[in-house]
């Protein structure tokens, strides 16, 4: 299999790895249709990474260029893909932390207001715990910000503290 390189402060292939284990199909399929949907809206260097990630990891059939193909069938395929391909998903979480940038930020002063670091708060080997289930650690943060910040969907703010892990 080949190597697939990160770029552009995506997670460490660890850390992707490590959250595929962890995130459910429905979470991974809803993150890869409001990516789809809307990557548009991001800068240049970040939609450009999705489009070469999709083009050179995910294969349509009758299509050259999976981007081309209807949403349904692209959407399909983005998750499937995703699963085996860290350069697919770190991607995909790459524009999702973009679109919700306004969570990024509120992790980050969420944290920097109690002293706390990304990485000290959450780290990739804290996030397994026995059969997939989020690490104490991480739902309890998680539960902390959600208290102050209601307005973030709590699937979200535990994606967020694994993405800036």
């Amino acid at each position: 299999m080949k190597q697939e390189n990160q770029s552009m402060g995506s997670p460490s292939d660890k850390t992707l790895f490590a959250l595929s284990a962890v995130m459910p199909p429905d979470q991974r399929k809803a993150i890869a249709k409001e990516v789809l949907e809307q990557y548009k809206q991001t800068v240049s260097a970040t939609r450009q990474q999705l489009e070469r990630a999709v083009q050179n990891n995910v294969k349509i059939k009758a299509f050259r260029d999976p981007l081309r193909a209807p949403m349904v069938s692209l959407l399909r395929a983005v998750v499937v893909r995703s699963y085996r391909s860290a350069t697919v998903l770190g991607a995909l979480l790459h524009v999702w932390g973009e679109l919700h940038s306004d969570l990024r930020k509120s992790v980050h002063n969420f944290l920097r207001e109690r002293g706390r670091h990304i990485p000290q708060a959450i780290t990739p080997e804290e996030g397994l715990a026995g059969s997939g289930n989020l690490a104490p650690k991480i739902r309890e943060t998680a539960n902390i910000f959600h208290l102050e910040y209601p307005e973030f969907h709590a699937d979200d703010v535990v994606l967020m503290f694994w993405y800036l892990a």
